[in-house]
Parts: C-alpha cells; sequence; structure tokens
C-alpha cells in the first residue's frame, strides 16, 4: 500500500463516532507520560497538531523498553485476532509514512523464521494457516532450506527445514526514532522533561486542571498513559500482567553480516542500516535470576553483563557456516509490558476524565499507527472503529 492509499484508508476507516466534545480554539494543554516510542509518536503527532505537549518520563526517553527491544515492525501469524493484525498492518504503513517526514532508519528487509521444535513448529504453522485465510494480510509464504539460502547463503538451514518468509517486515532503530520525535515535539513548541516522575491528576468538579509530578504541577486538560510497565501502578489499574524480560545485545557497527531478520531457535537477529548487528534472546530468564531482576533493572553487572554477551555471541554463531566476528557494544535488558489478554489497550479511562491510555506489547510495532489515530480521538473528539477492540473498558 502507497502513502496515498494509506492515508485514504485512514481517513475512511479511523472515525466512527463523535464523541460530543467540540474542539475548542483553545490550545490542548497535555502531558504525555512515558517517552518510550508510543509516547514520543503520539507526542509529536498532537504537537504537529496545535496541542501544547509536556511529554515526562522517569528516565531519559527510549531508556525503558523501547530502547532495549529487538525493535520488529511486523504483521506475522501471532497478531490475532483479524482486527490486531489489520491494526498491525496499518502499522506498517504508518511507519513508511512516517518515515518520509523524518527519516527513520528502517530495514525493511523481510523476516525469516524456522524452528528446531516440532511442536512449536506444528502450532506456528496452524496460526500460520489461519491468518492466510484472512480477507487481507501482509506477504507472507512457506520456503524451504535451499529457497531460504538463496536469500541468506551465511546462514545454515538444515535439510527439510521449513521456512516461513515474511516479506513486509521492519527493523527500525529505536533510539533513532525516539530522538527525531522528540527534537520535533521541541520544534512544535512542545517540552520533554525529565527525570519527573507522575504522581497524581489533580481534578476540581469532575475537570482535569493540573498533573503533579516530582518537579512540580503541569497544566494539564488531558493526560496521557504511555507508560508501559508502569502502566498498573499510574493508573490504579490491573491491564497488565508480570512484565517478562528479554536480553537484547548490540554489536559495533560491522559489514554486512546478513540480509534480513532472522528468527532462528532460541535466538532473533538482524542487522541495522548502520551496521549495528542486535541479538534477541527468545527464552526468559532461568529461576535462579528471579532474586536479582525483582528491581528490574535495564543493566546487568558488569561481569554478568560480558557472560550473557558472549554466551548470546555463542548462541548466534550457530545459526551461520562461519563464525560472526562482532564486537559486543552493549547489553541490556527490555522489560516488555504485557496486557492480560495480550491486545494493545488504547482509549479513554472510563473511571478517569481526561485521562487516555496507550500500552501494548509490542509498541514499537505499532506506535505510528497509534499516534496517528489516538491522536484523531484526543483532539477531536471522536471514536475510531480502528480501536474498537483495544478499549480499556473491557477490564472494567
Amino acid at each position: 500500500m502507497n502513502r496515498r492509499d494509506f492515508l485514504k484508508l485512514l481517513a475512511l476507516l479511523a472515525v466512527s463516532t463523535y464523541l460530543g466534545s467540540s474542539t475548542s480554539t483553545k490550545k490542548d494543554q497535555i502531558v504525555i507520560v512515558g517517552a518510550g516510542i508510543v509516547g514520543s509518536a503520539l507526542g509529536y503527532e498532537l504537537a504537529k497538531a496545535g496541542a501544547n505537549v509536556t511529554l515526562i518520563d522517569k528516565a531519559q526517553p527510549g531508556s525503558q523498553a523501547s530502547g532495549n527491544s529487538f525493535s520488529w515492525i511486523n504483521a506475522t501469524y501471532p497478531k490475532q485476532p483479524y482486527a490486531y493484525n489489520f491494526f498491525s498492518q496499518l502499522g506498517i504503513d504508518a511507519y513508511k509514512s512516517l518515515a518520509l517526514e523524518l527519516n527513520f532508519q528502517i530495514k525493511w528487509s523481510g523476516s525469516l523464521e524456522w524452528f528446531a521444535n516440532k511442536q512449536i513448529e506444528t502450532d506456528s504453522f496452524k496460526q500460520l494457516a489461519n491468518i492466510m485465510r484472512y480477507k487481507q494480510y501482509t506477504p507472507v509464504e512457506v520456503i524451504s532450506a535451499s529457497d531460504a539460502n538463496q536469500l541468506e547463503p551465511k546462514v545454515i538451514f538444515k535439510k527439510n527445514t521449513k521456512v516461513i518468509f515474511s516479506k513486509s517486515d521492519g527493523a527500525i532503530d529505536a533510539l533513532d526514532a525516539i530522538h527525531k520525535l522528540t527534537n520535533q515535539i521541541k520544534q512544535y513548541g512542545g517540552k520533554i522533561i525529565y527525570p519527573c516522575e507522575y504522581l497524581s491528576s489533580n481534578y476540581k468538579n469532575g475537570k482535569l486542571l493540573s498533573v503533579k509530578t516530582n518537579q512540580g504541577e503541569i497544566e494539564a486538560d488531558k493526560v496521557i498513559f504511555t507508560s508501559g510497565i508502569d502502566t498498573n501502578a499510574l493508573t490504579g489499574q490491573s491491564f497488565l500482567k508480570e512484565a517478562t524480560p528479554g536480553i537484547i545485545l548490540k554489536s559495533k557497527p560491522t559489514k554486512d553480516a546478513m540480509n534480513r531478520m532472522l528468527i532462528g531457535p532460541g535466538i532473533h537477529v538482524h542487522q541495522q542500516n548502520n551496521g549495528v548487528v542486535v541479538i534477541g534472546e527468545q527464552t526468559g530468564a532461568p529461576p535462579t535470576h528471579k532474586e536479582r531482576l525483582k528491581q528490574k533493572p535495564n543493566k546487568f553487572p558488569e561481569i554478568i553483563g560480558k557472560q550473557h554477551g558472549e554466551r548470546l555471541l555463542q548462541q548466534t554463531n550457530l545459526l551461520f557456516q562461519e563464525k560472526l566476528n562482532l564486537d559486543l557494544d552493549q547489553i541490556s535488558i527490555g522489560w516488555r509490558p504485557l496486557p492480560k489478554d495480550g491486545l494493545p489497550i488504547i482509549g479513554w479511562l472510563p473511571n478517569r476524565p481526561n485521562s487516555y491510555i496507550a500500552t501494548m506489547h509490542s509498541g514499537v510495532s505499532l506506535a505510528a499507527i497509534v499516534a496517528k489515530v489516538a491522536s484523531q480521538e484526543i483532539l477531536d473528539g471522536v471514536s475510531s472503529t480502528l480501536l474498537k477492540e483495544f478499549r480499556p473498558s473491557r477490564f472494567f
């Protein structure tokens, strides 16, 4: 879908119901709590539309889940039911549109996925067959090991291996994107404040007046929670189940190591346009690490981090015919915000006037489309048909 067709489709589908709050000539004073890629993209769209945006975070923008993620943009087979898959498809198109505005570093190479565990393979192919019955889905096919080797000559695909080739997938440099988005927010007159922790919302006669933070009060007509794993604590609701950690390794830039995203047994890896190789571990942390991870750190102690890095490099090299000579640059822990039912949570909070939420896994994959559609709802008092399956009201 080209950019013009995407924008036409968005205009046709996005708005279903006018909610009765007319747009005022006074600029909306909007506080966004959470400067990951969802909050930054939403802040950009709101500021561009003329709102006074203040984006706050307890740490540096992008330092939480978004900056420590595999950064995979996709609408692949786990994205079910159809409403979720279709929304994810629009997410790909929204990124292509936004990338033209801000020159995002996105590598649209597609992904290759294969399995060692036969039960996981069987279950995955059942899910794939299900989405291929949808009226619309992103280009995908199952290819042989020899065909996969034509696409990735350096990778080991065992004989008789079946490989899922998802042709539309992309990988974004999330930190670069957040940097560009927050810079544009400031260009439009918005503010980025960190470290700044949200404490409470101040109301009078049911009307939101301000947001209280540890840096003082901020005037606000509306408050938006794009707070990732902190969502439950900040909203006082039980939207998310326990966050899970994912180890992410980044190398120093190197010459061409691979062409596409590789989603292999136990490990996934891709190479950014700048030459950085990003490696993610598919298995969770062992039980022995439970106490160490209780406070949800984003970094390892130096010695332990080095050990994990070497282990991941060894696992990655098992995918290749020749060892990749990668220099470890960074290893971190990304904590995934996981909605209880697996679907995004987007919309006005039923129990808090003028309070909106946008939390999901993966925010990196959906940020562009969420920002485009949610900004219309927030500013124009409309309700989008695209978001009707994802409302927070389903938890009340």
